[in-house]
């Protein structure tokens, strides 16, 4: 190629792209290189971005490795896959659990949970909104609704929560119970546990539903603490070919698909590892 480009034999508005080639091809790297070039002419992906690996620098917190092994690859999220579906580009990002509370969620899992370790970007309900308007026929879209447009409702619906992973348990809780009855049977270590928030459960659903086609809380809703404008509190769900409905219910209402999913809080500490 040397020779091609010093007898002039290559069209000067080419030489740059022969050059680009040449350099990938003979490099260090260039196996991996031209196998990601034979995807590019097939028309696969290629070249998808490696995540950075998140040194852990505390024992309270854990490495995507680590997480990926004890919880299983279909139980993890990784900040690269959401990366993937919602063409972001977040790298680094810490997992603040411990590897203690990955195995406590896999012990659970073995016995009929669905804890799932979930990188969140952010995204605002009505960001998710205006990302899928006109994906219907696609999915995953929202429900033909519209009261949460108002106003009054933009501090909730408009609000972003933090980006970061979180561990949440899929698999609904206490079902048909009113919210009255769900707090008072809320036994749950509440120093650790928590109500999922809806806009992150709603985020989540939407990432797992991109990446693997399943339905998360398809005859079912989530009721969360965060209140609407009115008082009642928020719940979302049964999310059907028609898409992912809100609603807003009192707390002494009665429905046989109202549950809840609960999320582990992230930590911010040390914690004894039991090993």
């Amino acid at each position: 190629m040397g020779t091609m480009l010093k007898d002039n034999v290559i069209p000067p508005r080419l030489r740059g792209v022969f050059k680009h080639f040449y350099r990938n091809y003979y490099g260090a790297d260039g196996k991996i290189w031209l196998a990601e070039f034979k995807k590019f002419l097939r028309k696969e992906q290629c070249w998808v971005p490696v995540e950075k690996e998140f040194i852990t620098v505390n024992d309270w917190q854990t490495s995507l490795t680590q997480a990926r092994k004890i919880m299983g690859r279909d139980k993890v999220v990784f900040a690269r896959d959401y990366n993937r579906v919602w063409h972001s580009d977040f790298q680094g990002w810490p997992i603040n659990y411990s590897k203690q509370d990955l195995r406590e969620a896999n012990a659970e899992n073995l016995e009929g949970r669905d804890w799932r370790l979930v990188f969140c970007g952010g995204q605002s309900m009505d960001g998710l909104r205006k990302k899928l308007l006109g994906a219907e026929a696609t999915q995953p879209c929202f429900f033909n609704q519209n009261w949460y447009l108002d106003n009054k409702e933009d501090y909730w619906f408009g609000f972003s929560p933090p980006p970061g992973y979180y561990l949440i348990d899929f698999k609904e809780r206490m079902i048909g119970f009113n919210h009255e009855r769900q707090e008072a049977s809320f036994s749950l270590e509440v120093d650790i546990l928590e109500r999922t928030d809806p806009r992150i459960f709603t985020e989540a659903v939407f990432t797992i539903f991109k990446l693997t086609n399943q339905r998360i809380a398809e005859f079912w809703r989530h009721w969360s603490g965060l209140k609407a404008a009115c008082g009642d509190f928020i719940n979302v769900g049964l999310f059907d070919i028609s898409g992912w409905r809100i609603y807003s219910t009192g707390a002494k209402e009665y429905s046989s698909s109202l549950c809840l999913s609960i999320c582990r809080k992230p930590r911010t500490g040390p914690v004894v590892e039991k090993e």
